[in-house]
């Protein structure tokens, strides 16, 4: 997944990869801070919470759980180029 970078100095396409997602109590984790201690598993982007679930096994079509019962995050990796290091925007094309 590629997604666009802006600062000062212009905007640069950049890819997105290694994506993990993790859940969490509703409302416990309220930074990415807090979410360090969660359990990280790799996710597809794009994609969604209930495909990973499923993909994971943690859910069937038979026994689908409520999603909105729990927080769910997801992180992912970019290398930020050249000229780009102090302050950026990240502009996502659509979140589900």
């Amino acid at each position: 997944m590629n997604t666009l970078l802006t600062n000062q100095h212009g905007s640069e396409r950049v890819e997105l990869s290694g994506w993990e997602y993790a859940k969490s109590t509703l409302d416990k984790c309220l930074t990415p801070a807090d979410s360090q201690a969660l359990e990280w598993h790799p996710a597809t982007v794009p994609g969604t919470v209930a495909s990973e679930l499923l993909r994971g096994q943690s859910i069937s079509y038979d026994s689908v759980l409520p999603l909105d019962d729990d927080d769910f995050w997801y992180r992912g990796k970019v290398v930020l180029p050249t000229g780009m290091q102090d302050s950026v925007q990240l502009h996502l094309e659509g979140l589900a």
